[in-house]
């Protein structure tokens, strides 16, 4: 005699075998429309809402898992077949082929090693986690970092790295950057580097802008006034504008009269509150296009001739 025969069997096996009945699509549906859609996500990322939503899409799927489940399997083989199966038909339509070594699966925080084997086995795929890159961009859960874009950020870098020698002062590249024009057009408008830089225009705000290279009075870079061999350090307006009294004379190089004379007559003043602005002088609303540009270097080719 065992000691759980002396326990009162308390489930019927009536209610037993109701208990382990493979369920019908009905009930799945009933269950699954009674969670809450504002319910934390499951282990694959998908909210109820998800299911709830697209139900007539997906409920054979999730009424196969259902039925794999009671039926003692751990893993929804059936899914990943159909998956894969699903695959292949597309590559022979297509004639595309899927390269797998370059494909992966991801999987729950909590998932198994048998599992995420199972998923390997089936997929010839392997697993990654998140953050992930799709075209070069970062693809990740939860808040942003900024180490999700270092990569990305040293390649813009290194593109643009040239550029202060080839092409556009800061004001320039801070234009180009801001509304997204190509690395092409910056050639092309750097061909008339002068007529462009004229026309991009530093307003100080607090002061973190460079006295000698960026445009901030209207007449171009000011270091084109100094001798050719010429390379002043790149100092920030905040570093010689004291309480309204400019200090040129602690710059470390002497600043010609014609370049004092401008900076004196321009009543400029300095604001912790106020962010340095770039605006585009060639087009009333201070704002950069393609347009505004070449109507620019246009004129300027047509007044030459």
């Amino acid at each position: 005699m065992s000691p759980l025969d002396c326990i009162e069997p308390k489930v019927s096996i009536e209610d037993n075998k109701i208990l382990i009945a493979i369920p019908t699509m009905d009930e799945v549906k009933d269950v699954v429309f009674s969670i809450s859609p504002e319910s934390a996500t499951g282990p694959d990322g998908l909210s109820a809402l998800f299911y709830q939503t697209c139900w007539s899409v997906v409920l054979e799927d999730v009424y196969n898992v259902v039925v794999d489940f009671f039926q003692g399997a751990t893993m929804p083989r059936k899914t990943l077949k159909r998956l894969m199966d699903t695959l292949s038909r597309y590559e022979e339509i297509s004639g595309q082929q899927i390269n797998k070594s370059k494909s992966f699966f991801m999987v729950a925080a909590g998932a198994s090693r048998r599992t995420i084997g199972r998923i390997a086995n089936v997929t010839r795929m392997q697993r990654k986690e998140f953050p992930v890159k799709y075209l070069g961009c970062p693809l990740f859960i939860g808040r942003q970092k900024i180490s999700h874009y270092s990569d990305l950020i040293s390649k813009v870098t290194n593109r643009t790295r040239g550029w202060q020698t080839k092409f556009l002062s800061t004001g320039g590249k801070a234009i180009l950057i801001r509304y997204g024009i190509s690395i092409t057009t910056g050639e092309i408008l750097g061909r008339d580097k002068y007529e462009v830089e004229q026309n991009i225009i530093w307003l100080p705000g607090k002061g973190y802008v460079s006295f000698w290279y960026d445009n901030w009075l209207g007449l171009g870079p000011l270091y084109i006034h100094l001798p050719t061999n010429a390379k002043p350090k790149d100092v920030k307006i905040i570093e010689v504008l004291t309480q309204g009294s400019w200090q040129l004379d602690s710059m470390g190089i002497e600043v010609p009269e014609s370049v004092r004379d401008e900076v004196f007559r321009h009543q400029i003043t300095l604001s912790p509150t106020s962010p340095n602005r770039v605006i585009w002088a060639a087009d009333t609303n201070g704002k950069f296009s393609i347009t505004s540009a070449w109507e620019l270097l246009r004129d300027k080719k047509e007044q030459s001739r």
